[in-house]
Formats: C-alpha cells, structure tokens, sequence
C-alpha cells in the first residue's frame, strides 16, 4: 500500500510539473490548425489549377515540405531565417511558422484527394444551374468534401499532436522538455511514463472527437443524397 501511495504521489507530482508545458503544447497544436487547414485547402485549389505554372509551382512545395523532415524544417525556420534573412523570431514564433508550413501540404494533398474524389456530373449539374465554378466549388464541391477528408484530416491531426514534442530541441518549454527536465534532474526514467499518459489523453479525445465528427456528416451526407 505504502508503495502504491508513493506512485500516487510521484504521478501527481510530476503531472503537476509537466502540465506547465501543456499551454505550449495545446497552444502549438491549436495555431497549427488553425492555419495550416485554410492555407491547405487553398495550395489543393493551386495545385489542381488549370494555369500549369501554379500548379507545378504548389505541387514542388508540397513535394518539398512532405519530403524533408519536419524536424530539419523546424530548424531552418529557427536558425537559417535569421542567418539569411537577419529576421529576429522567437522559439514559438518559429515552431509555429515550421508546422504550419508542413502540416499545410499534408492538408493540400488530402483535400486534393477529397476534391477530386466528387463526381464530374455534380460539376456538369451545377454548370447546368448556372453556377460559376467558384460558387461550384464552395457551395457544391467543399461541403461534399469534408465528410470524405475527415478520417485522413483526424489522423493527421493526432499525428500533430506527437509531433508537437519536436519543439522541445529549441527549447520550447513544451510537455517534453518539462519532462527531460525532470528525468535528467531526478535520474529517474519514470516522468517518461507520466508524459505518456498526457499524449494518450490528448489522442483519445481527438480519436472520439473526430469519430463523432464522422458520424454526423456521414448522416447529413446520406440525408443529402
């Protein structure tokens, strides 16, 4: 009994501890979305453009951002842009940059898919009622997209999630570097197993958020239809 107490305690200590780098953590994934979703779907629309040198242009983006580590690209934005360009930006300023930038041509790639997964009549019938080929892709084309792009889009989001603990290599006080904190003060392996519980935390609740997301577009979908 005395030894589970002792875990107990141990476990609330060092969640306690921990949970200082969850605002980064949280804060990082919330700004990444938010801005990596928009700026995706608008490189999807340039890459599937009909004027080739937008379209080749995004499309090398997206090959280069999807092709190089997130992890080299993080330290770019954090090192290489001040070098080059004499820019001053903080530690959060540039993770946010980097993710943004990467997760964007994930998000481009996966509503290029969704977008191009529509069946050419749904273009021909909205053609037929007089809609211009923006208002197709917004009112017709997007809203059928979203409940095919979801299952992909969560799990990216959940990989997001995890990928956020690369912040901690330029000393983001992040939930990772909260806990290598005290591992390396307390020689003790066990806070590893305490920052777990917070990731599993966090990706259980994505995984039930999106499923519900899912279920309900996946009903409005069939109502549509």
């Amino acid at each position: 009994m005395e030894r589970i107490a002792a875990a107990w305690d141990y476990f609330w200590r060092v969640s306690a501890n921990i949970s200082d780098g969850l605002g980064v953590t949280l804060g990082l994934f919330a700004l990444t979305l938010l801005f990596s979703i928009p700026l995706g779907l608008i490189i999807s629309l340039g890459a599937i453009s009909r004027f080739k040198p937008i379209a080749w242009l995004v499309k090398f983006y997206i090959w280069l951002l999807r092709g190089t580590p997130l992890l080299l690209q993080l330290l770019f934005v954090y090192f290489g842009l001040p070098l080059l360009f004499g820019l001053n930006i903080d530690n959060f300023a540039a993770a946010v940059i980097a993710f943004v930038l990467n997760y964007a041509a994930y998000f481009a790639e996966i509503f290029r898919a969704g977008i191009q997964s529509i069946d050419k009549g749904q273009f021909e019938a909205a053609k037929a009622l007089g809609l211009s080929s923006g208002q197709t892709m917004w009112r017709v084309v997007i809203p059928q997209t979203i409940s095919r792009i979801l299952p992909p889009v969560g799990n990216e989001s959940i990989t997001l999630v995890k990928d956020t603990s690369l912040v901690s290599i330029i000393a983001l006080s992040d939930i990772m570097h909260q806990t290598r904190t005290i591992v390396m003060r307390e020689a003790s392996v066990a806070a590893f197993v305490v920052a777990a519980v917070f990731y599993l935390v966090m990706t259980f609740v994505l995984t039930k958020l999106f499923d519900y997301l899912e279920k309900r577009f996946s009903k409005s979908e069939r109502f549509e239809n």
